[in-house]
């Protein structure tokens, strides 16, 4: 169907130079006799690449066109003369030989179509020659055009129009002598003053038929271009059309298992245009209707019956558009579509040994067709009605039930019978160098049990990894991922030989974790610090953003001497007993997977020494446990003491007190407590060891044995005596006396008596034993004792509120207090103020409101019984404050931190009151920034560069509250706006102030800006390969900021005070040594 004809390269101008132009890529279709199948290019389809620059097509030598992508922009290296500079120039160059391409960027070729062409297109038909015009007259143009037109409507139901058609009346171009369809193209829009053509905008050219060419018709693939050597009928127009919207041929395979010839095999023979459809050969008028494959190509392939087992589907004709009229076979590398093509309408022509269900294959990729033959040993290429075809490689059969008006019923089915899905896969397991949860370092592998299907099997695994399927042999259930980057999600699904697909196995999501973690910082001890026998190391702690820190690693000069866990940054080391001397201490953080930090190592110096023991260890009772205590070693100095008990490290205390309490923890009974001292460098004494008893058991009940039930006394005093408790483990320590159940009398353990007062009335009177470690008994059994009071004095109250120095603004005050007691009962209570009576309330009131005036005044409560006697309160102090607080100016400062949402500032608020501040509050704009409870109040927040008030709410003591209002005035501006030396670039990003933001990398170069302000700030970014520079104050150094460290932008790196005044602040880049950059996006002041 046409020969390749590949235009000759052009000749380079002499003393030629080179240069850069860009054009757009693109394929011409080389369609040649296209009357008959197979034509004469019966095994390929012939394109020729060409390129457009500056509305001019020219060719481009196939080796300039690999891997380049059709409808892109390309760079184009030309070889034209010297004086060819612009692009238009070298156009026209190349366009008459005086130039020639060498070159063109290798966009990669992504192996898919074009993009879906739905929507209206316009068609410019140009008719051109150069000797004379033929017999077509625009008019027989214009119905190759509408017919054209007509056709594509119908093939994609109304998706493709073509409602603007233009055809221009004949025109005369310069003979191109050869077959240069691009001169012609050139040419002939140049003479129509026609525009280039666009994939939506086409255009085609007509000139009557020329030898040199020899071909039928030309287009771009895909495109807007098309040429017609002399060709009237429309089939031709409609084919060039279908290349210009992505679409390959429609070909014919013939295929052969070995020398046997089979419907489909991976040995197949291609024949261009072999196949009764548009895109195959012509036939001098209408074309026939474009096949189902290719219709998927474009994207018009209504809903097409997936092959699925045990379905039954009646196809009806290939022109019903719209409706489901093809059954779509999955292969590996390809997919088989099944459609129904009767003789009728456009398809009349076609013969009978190809009428019926037709088969045909379209690669993977490709934009091509395939026509099947389905019954080799006739030829046919029609599925005969009632004959099973298993389809190669699958366990699909096809199987044509029955054509009727209805269309062609097709049987799916498969090879095994089999019509239950396999189960689902469990849930795979990761393997890695280090698996924590999700996180996984080095290569993963993903393992799952085999899944079993008794009917016909496994086939094939399929692993959905972040949505792509990957496909695994039945035999190993494995598959193996790599090293990750991020995370994937992964889900198992088998497929049984019958095609059936199960359910999916549960998903897992794999995060990759190769990072090591952030290295520790050593804190302590420090370079050069000499240390003991035993030592704490301290350090800040590692971070890792993946799977997290799992622990560190602790080694002395290689040797691995402690642990730790994530969550510690010390640890308590005991160094080996090496030379005395300079050592290496070195600290890895290790995370959940196995990552290794960077290793920091600090020098020390081991300086072990013998240390006394700890003297006159001693073990005593306690209500709280067993307190041990000791003296400390004489003549050494102690830093602190290890505890011990029974043999196991417990405690470390520092070196005053020298006590220890044994409690909470061990078990009842004896233990062995030991106690060794410890230097300031951490060497250690021997341990010393003392017996101590922990007893959690309470002691038996004691019993009282007087006063009998009904005993009278007199004189308010009661004589008891008990019988002895007893206690295993620590012995009786004491004996509580309680009347009516409240404590009145504690005696040692070896008392069996006691006396104790009683108010007059009925009373109970219990003891109950304590123990060595404070344990109480059960108290014993409470016995009813008469007594008649002799008069005393009522117990004093004890004010509860106001407390002790409370200050107040009203001019009154309620006291209250707790109840008095006497044995003979209360007449009342006297409130006195400044030791005068100000108010009188009754026996059961415990509370009454008296003025007071302003000044300090004391308060106290008495107690009076009927017999006049009294018990007085404690006297307190109170003051009356009706003054306000004063408020000083808020003092701002610029601080460290990120600006993207505004300045980092450091706001400081005071007051004073002679009654002191008890709240001082700060607030912008209603929102308040901080709350203290004193009278100074610090807040780190961040404001916008403007000026704005802050008010101050300062709440003295005594409830008095004071106001104050004063501006705060921030200003910030981009690098711009300060002055450049030395060498500086501009950096665009989302992330810089303003958009853009300026760096240097040379030594020296400085950036200045002059400002009138109290304190200034100089925004940046840190990355983790940026470098130090040098900030200045009105010529004077005064810090160096290294910019290195987590990436963020906008950030405040430094921040200073200067006077009130104007200053100027300058950043000088240091160069440091393999990250030299640094980077300003801005300097912010407080006015």
């Amino acid at each position: 169907m046409g020969t390749l004809l590949t235009p000759s390269p052009a000749t380079a101008a002499t003393s030629p130079s080179t240069t850069t132009v860009y054009g757009t890529f693109s394929r011409v279709v080389v369609d040649g006799d296209l009357s008959t199948p197979a034509g004469d290019q019966a095994s390929r389809t012939v394109t020729e690449p060409v390129v457009t620059i500056d509305d001019t097509t020219v060719p481009m030598p196939a080796a300039a066109a690999v891997g380049l992508r059709p409808g892109t922009e390309v760079a184009v290296t030309v070889s034209a003369p010297a004086a060819v500079d612009t692009t238009a120039e070298v156009a026209a160059a190349l366009e008459t030989g005086q130039a020639q391409i060498l070159e063109a960027d290798p966009a990669p070729f992504a192996g898919t179509l074009p993009p879906q062409r739905a929507g209206a297109h316009t068609l410019t038909v140009l008719p051109v020659y150069w000797t004379a015009p033929d017999s077509q007259t625009p008019a027989t143009l214009r119905t190759a055009a509408d017919a054209t037109a007509a056709f594509w409507s119908e093939q994609t139901a109304g998706a493709i129009t073509i409602p603007t058609i233009d055809v221009r009346d004949w025109i005369s171009i310069p003979n191109p002598v050869t077959c240069d369809y691009s001169g012609i193209a050139n040419a002939a829009r140049a003479a129509h003053g026609v525009a280039s053509p666009t994939s939506r905008d086409h255009v085609l050219i007509y000139f009557p038929k020329f030898t040199a060419c020899s071909w039928v018709g030309l287009a771009y693939l895909p495109g807007g271009q098309m040429w017609i050597n002399g060709y009237g009928s429309a089939d031709a127009w409609e084919h060039e059309f279908g290349h210009n919207l992505g679409l390959g041929h429609a070909n014919s395979a013939a295929c052969k298992e070995g020398a046997t010839a089979v419907p489909l095999s991976t040995s197949c023979t291609v024949s261009s245009y072999d196949d009764y459809d548009v895109m195959g050969y012509a036939r001098y008028r209408d074309g026939h209707n474009v096949n189902t494959a290719l219709a998927d190509v474009l994207g018009t392939l209504a809903d097409p019956v997936p092959a699925s087992s045990g379905t039954m589907v009646t196809l009806p004709a290939v022109t019903a558009i719209t409706a489901r009229r093809a059954v779509k076979v999955a292969l590996s590398g390809s997919t088989l579509y099944l459609e129904y093509r009767p003789r009728t309408g456009r398809d009349a022509g076609q013969p009978p040994s190809a009428t019926g269900v037709q088969v045909r294959q379209l690669l993977s990729g490709s934009n091509e067709s395939r026509m099947l033959i389905m019954d080799p040993a006739t030829s046919n290429r029609m599925m005969t009605v009632g004959a099973r075809w298993a389809v190669p490689g699958t366990s699909v059969t096809l199987t044509v039930e029955q054509i009727d008006a209805a269309g062609a019923r097709i049987r799916v089915g498969n090879t095994y019978n089999d019509s239950t899905p396999p189960p689902a896969p469990a849930v795979p397991v990761v393997t890695a160098a280090g698996v924590a949860g999700e996180y996984a370092s080095g290569s993963v592998t993903l393992r799952w049990p085999a899944v079993t299907d008794p009917e016909s099997g496994i086939a094939e695994y399929r692993v959905l990894v972040d949505g792509q399927s990957k496909i695994v042999p039945a035999t190993t259930p494995t598959m193996t991922l790599g090293r990750l980057t991020g995370a994937v999600t992964v889900t198992v699904t088998a497929v049984n030989k019958a095609g059936l697909v199960g359910a999916a196995s549960p998903s897992i999501t794999v995060r990759g974790d190769n990072a090591p973690p952030t290295a520790p910082v050593f804190e302590a001890p420090t370079a050069g610090r000499s240390v003991g026998a035993t030592t704490t190391v301290r350090w800040a702690a590692a971070s890792d953003a993946d799977s997290g820190v799992a622990g560190y690693e602790l080694l002395l000069d290689g040797r691995k001497v402690a642990v730790a866990t994530a969550a510690a940054t010390s640890a308590d080391v005991t160094l080996p007993a090496l030379t005395n001397g300079a050592h290496t201490l070195t600290l890895t953080a290790v995370d959940r997977v196995g990552n290794r930090s960077a290793t920091a190592a600090v020098s020390i110096n081991l300086a072990r020494a013998t240390l006394k023991a700890p003297t006159v260890l001693k073990a005593a009772g306690d209500p709280a446990g067993s307190v041990v205590s000791w003296t400390a070693p004489a003549a050494q100095s102690v830093a602190g003491y290890d505890i011990f008990v029974d043999g196991v490290a417990k405690d470390t205390v520092a070196a005053t007190p020298t006590s220890w309490r044994l409690a909470n923890g061990p078990t009842d009974g004896a233990h062995t407590v030991g106690v060794r001292a410890r230097d300031p460098l951490g060497n250690v004494s021997p341990i010393v060891t003392v017996r101590a008893v922990l007893d959690s058991t309470a002691p038996g009940q004691p019993k009282v044995t007087a006063p009998l039930a009904g005993t009278v006394v007199k004189g308010n005093l009661a004589r008891l005596s008990w019988t002895a408790s007893t206690d295993a483990q620590s012995g009786i320590s004491a004996y509580v006396i309680e009347v009516d159940h409240v404590e009145k009398a504690r005696l040692a353990g070896s008392a069996r008596t006691a006396s104790v007062v009683v108010p007059d009335g009925t009373h109970h009177l219990t003891v109950a034993a304590v123990n060595g470690n404070g344990l109480r008994s059960v108290a014993s059994d409470a016995l009813g004792v008469t007594v008649t009071a002799t008069p005393t004095a009522p117990t004093p109250p004890r004010i509860t509120a106001p407390g002790a120095r409370k200050s107040t603004n009203a001019d009154s005050v309620t006291v209250t207090w707790t109840a008095a007691v006497d044995g003979g009962g209360l007449t009342g209570y006297e409130v006195l103020v400044d030791g005068q009576v100000a108010a009188t309330v009754g026996a059961t009131v415990t509370s009454a409101t008296v003025p007071l005036a302003a000044g300090t005044h004391t308060l106290a409560v008495r107690a009076v019984d009927p017999s006049g006697l009294a018990g007085t309160s404690t006297i307190i102090p109170v003051t009356m404050d009706a003054a306000s607080p004063t408020i000083d100016a808020v003092v701002t400062k610029l601080r460290p931190g990120s600006a993207a949402a505004g300045l980092p500032v450091t706001l400081t608020a005071s007051a004073a009151d002679a009654s002191g501040v008890c709240a001082l509050t700060a607030t912008v704009d209603g929102k308040t920034l901080g709350t203290a409870p004193a009278g100074t109040l610090t807040v780190t927040t961040t404001l916008p560069a403007a000026t704005q008030n802050v008010l101050v709410t300062a709440t003295d003591c005594a409830g008095n509250t004071a106001t104050r209002t004063g501006p705060v005035s921030l200003a910030s501006v981009e690098e711009s706006a300060g002055t450049l030396t030395g060498t500086w670039t501009t950096s665009s990003a989302a992330g810089y102030s303003g958009g853009a933001a300026s760096s240097a990398s040379t030594a020296g170069s400085a950036l200045t800006w002059t400002f009138t302000g109290s304190h200034v700030a100089w925004i940046g970014s840190r990355t983790p390969t940026s470098g130090a520079a040098g900030v200045y104050l009105d010529g004077r150094k005064v810090a160096t900021v290294d910019t290195r460290g987590t990436a963020g932008h906008r950030q405040v790196l430094w921040a200073g005070a200067t006077n009130p005044g104007t200053h100027t602040v300058t950043v000088v880049v240091a160069g440091t040594s393999g990250r030299p950059a640094v980077l300003v996006d801005g300097f912010a002041a407080v006015s």
